[in-house]
């Protein structure tokens, strides 16, 4: 059976975004054709939770790339903790010791996430940094076809988001037919202010069909409170079966999806 391109793919991911609660930002990149396909809502920021830990850490490569030297003992152990752990204190260090404005300023160039903006309540708050689908997927697009960063270097934080703890692993991984080779960074939190709302994301890179190349997905919610957590992984593991679900030699039943 041939195998549907991603362009063919998409609709279904939107429609399957539209069925869900609140806001759902979708972005998909082939980058191996370069081709980027992008729902209505990919241009809207959105605060970032966990998921502004991959930026970050592509931020602090390069700056010691730039120093001509190697990421130290300690910040290795902090990369590691943040990215395979989440740790939010290991975060926080590397946020302080690059600075929030040098961070966003790197975001936005070289990374080319130009929807992305520091948090006006309080800097401090890498969390709270808004950004977008759009920006999401065309830093990771980079990512995967080594062109962000020296290929050593983008191959180590590829392999930092494949070494991701299991109990983090949902969305993309569970519906991936090689879900060892997918690369993920997940991000949750919920806000019990004046917005009383979840935000739940997924960003990911991983092969499709049989071909040497890899695609991109980012998916980014905010949804009312009492929904609970598990309705935004519901939604990120339904987006990404319409798009990831069917390739890579495998198979996953919506059914299995659904559970």
């Amino acid at each position: 059976m041939t195998e549907r391109p991603l362009r063919e793919r998409f609709p279904a991911a939107d429609r399957a975004a539209l069925q869900r609660r609140g806001l759902v930002a979708v972005s998909v990149c082939d980058t191996a054709r370069g081709a980027s396909y992008h729902n209505e809502y990919a241009r809207v920021p959105i605060r970032s939770a966990s998921i502004i830990k991959v930026p970050l850490l592509l931020a602090a490569l390069d700056q010691a790339y730039k120093d001509r030297r190697d990421l130290s003992p300690a910040e290795r152990a902090d990369a590691e903790a943040m990215i395979r752990r989440s740790d939010n204190n290991a975060t926080t260090r590397f946020w302080q010791a690059l600075g929030p404005e040098a961070v966003i300023a790197w975001m936005r160039a070289p990374g080319g996430m130009q929807g992305t903006r520091i948090a006006p309540e309080n800097p401090n708050w890498w969390g709270y940094t808004r950004t977008t689908s759009r920006d999401m997927a065309a830093l990771l697009g980079r990512l995967a076809a080594h062109t962000l960063l020296t290929p050593a270097l983008c191959d180590y934080a590829l392999a930092e988001m494949r070494r991701v703890i299991p109990s983090q692993r949902w969305g993309l991984p569970e519906v991936h037919a090689a879900p060892d080779r997918v690369a993920v960074k997940n991000g949750w939190y919920p806000e019990e202010d004046a917005g009383k709302v979840w935000r739940v994301h997924t960003v990911g890179v991983a092969p499709v069909g049989t071909e040497e190349r890899r695609a991109v997905i980012a998916v980014l919610t905010r949804y009312p409170l009492e929904l609970g957590m598990a309705y935004g992984q519901e939604t990120c593991r339904r987006v990404a079966h319409e798009v990831f679900g069917e390739f890579g030699g495998g198979s996953v039943s919506r059914r299995e999806v659904l559970l």
